[in-house]
């Protein structure tokens, strides 16, 4: 049975702080895990070889998120903005280029369409902590700056003056398991 066959637990704990992670599992194994600390240290930052300043101290976000579930396959980050040069969309010279040059990628179009089902998410969090869920938690309250930031979460004028997108809260209720 293939990967993409069968049925799959995905993980992501998050844990905020000095001594916090973020850390992926797959099927209950390991495999990525990225410590706070590989994010508090200054870096240098080079292009082709030559300095071009530093990346400033980080942390793990603490922040009110969305969990979003998504399986982007591409070549490189983002896609290209014309529907002509999309890949699946490629003909002549220039699918047999991006073949030639993308190997596994460009036999991925075969597989369209396709679907991808999610049976369930959940969303632990340690028995010791307050329950925190929304979008404006008293420890990190949002809902001023967005209200006074209102623009930022808007398409710009003339295509519309209301927000991208409602936010609606899901209705499920926390509980133990």
């Amino acid at each position: 049975e293939s990967f993409w066959e069968g049925f799959h637990v995905f993980r992501l704990e998050w844990k905020t702080g000095p001594q916090g992670y973020l850390r992926w599992s797959l099927d209950g194994r390991v495999q990525f895990e990225l410590e706070a600390a590989a994010l508090t240290a200054p870096r240098k930052v080079s292009v082709d070889g030559v300095e071009a300043g530093e990346l400033r101290a980080r942390q793990i976000p603490e922040e009110p998120m969305y969990i979003i579930l998504n399986v982007d396959s591409s070549p490189k980050w983002g896609w290209p903005s014309e529907p002509a040069s999309l890949w699946c969309n490629a003909t002549g010279e220039e699918a047999r280029a991006r073949s030639e040059a993308d190997g596994w990628y460009s036999r991925l179009c075969e597989s369209f369409p396709s679907s991808y089902e999610v049976d369930y998410v959940r969303v632990y969090q340690p028995a010791d902590e307050a329950p925190s869920v929304g979008c404006s938690p008293p420890e990190k309250p949002t809902r001023r700056w967005i209200g006074g930031h209102a623009d930022a979460y808007k398409l710009p004028p003339p295509a519309s003056s209301t927000t991208l997108a409602k936010v609606v809260a899901g209705g499920g209720q926390c509980s133990l398991d």
